[in-house]
């Protein structure tokens, strides 16, 4: 899962954790600033309620996030359990699929599962769904969304007490090994955009507060496997009842209101691109620029697509108001945005961002302008490209 970059450690973790954790709790607040902004625009009633339709969701959405941020962080500090008798694995792995969320459209698991059809668990169901949340997402990511899943169980005895053995692994990645003597350690994490890096060590704090253990094997040509074992009891349940996920496919989500065909005729005269994963902040913005010609992606691929095919005209963009973090399921990081569209484009882009960047010379050497995250007036932005 962890293959193809370093681990993160020490100090340098747990700050990287908590600037990805301060950006996410100040996301929502950001949300709210920009909506009153655009509430004090509103005409009428009917103005109103539509904007207040088009606000909750994605206000919702992200209280939601930080909700999971904090349990996540509690359950760090865990130390009793709410057990549930008699649980059938395949409930437990049904639930744990239901919560993993929107997967990205180039998504194309296989599972297969070989599971133990005499044992029921004895678990805190909530805590163990995370643990194999956590498992099965670091894997997706690890495999770039590609390949096998297969989930294994079986009887052990360990200490004199009966336990299912549950084996999660995945091809298309590998962990070398003296990574894999550091994955438990809290603050050690993949490099990716969200995440508190507590994952699998609250993972082993749960199976360890339900007596059993949990590691991690990795072999180059078949992959990474995580094993742990679980408190089960002997008994019969009807398996027929639980339809198991077999194959896992994304879906193309409708991130922009136009399709990019549309877009691409847009550009017929001196253009702002505005590229942010929130919708609510794009149509703010449209508002503030609505003398402008505004273009909106709330996706980076969706916007070089764009650039790719209007490459002959790119001297009509007269800048990019680009947000920093582009959403949990789009890979492509700001950094690797502004590479790409360096290749083609010399203008100004402006970077809308809520967190505080300490690499800021290195943004000045490629002409981005760091701006508070709010929406300005074009007067605004013209004042900032001369202090610049």
């Amino acid at each position: 899962m962890l293959c193809k970059n370093h681990l993160l450690g020490g100090h340098a973790a747990a700050g990287n954790v908590a600037h990805y954790i301060a950006h996410d709790i100040r996301k929502p607040f950001s949300k709210l600033r920009f909506f009153i902004q655009e509430l004090k625009d509103l005409k009428n009633l009917t103005e109103i309620k539509q904007a207040i339709h088009g606000f909750e969701p994605t206000f919702i959405v992200s209280m939601e996030y930080i909700e999971h941020i904090l349990n996540e962080v509690m359950d760090a500090a865990v130390t009793k359990l709410n057990i549930t008798k008699s649980v059938p694995v395949e409930s437990v792995l049904i639930m744990a699929f239901k919560n993993l969320g929107a997967l990205p459209e180039n998504t194309k698991i296989n599972i297969e599962y070989n599971l133990s059809d005499h044992l029921l668990l004895s678990i805190d169901v909530l805590r163990v769904v995370l643990i194999i949340v956590n498992i099965i997402s670091n894997a997706l990511e690890a495999m770039n969304y590609k390949g096998n899943l297969w989930i294994f169980s079986k009887e052990i005895s360990f200490e004199d007490n009966t336990f299912m053995e549950i084996c999660i692994g995945n091809n298309n990645s590998y962990i070398s090994e003296e990574n894999i003597e550091n994955i438990f350690e809290p603050f050690y994490t993949y490099k990716k955009e969200k995440g508190t890096g507590l994952g699998l060590s609250i993972a082993q704090k749960i199976v360890k507060l339900h007596g059993g253990k949990i590691y991690c094997i990795s072999d180059l040509n078949k992959g990474v496997e995580f094993i742990f074992n679980l408190p089960a009891l002997i008994g019969a349940y009807d398996k027929s009842n639980f339809q198991l996920v077999k194959n896992l496919n994304g879906k193309k989500l409708e991130l922009s209101k136009m399709k990019n065909d549309d877009k691409i005729n847009l550009l017929t005269e001196k253009t702002i691109i505005v590229l942010d994963d929130d919708p609510l902040v794009c149509r703010s913005w449209e508002r503030a620029l609505k003398s402008r010609n505004i273009i909106t992606f709330l996706n980076p691929e969706d916007c070089i697509y764009f650039m790719n095919e209007k490459i002959n005209y790119l001297d009509r963009i007269e800048m990019i108001i680009s947000d920093y973090f582009f959403g949990k399921n789009v890979r492509t990081t700001f950094e690797t945005f502004v590479e790409k569209v360096r290749e083609k484009y010399n203008g100004i882009i402006f970077l809308s961002s809520d967190i505080t960047l300490e690499e800021k010379f290195i943004y000045n050497q490629k002409n981005i302008i760091i701006i508070e995250k709010r929406v300005y007036t074009y007067e605004e932005l013209k004042i900032l490209l001369n202090m610049n």
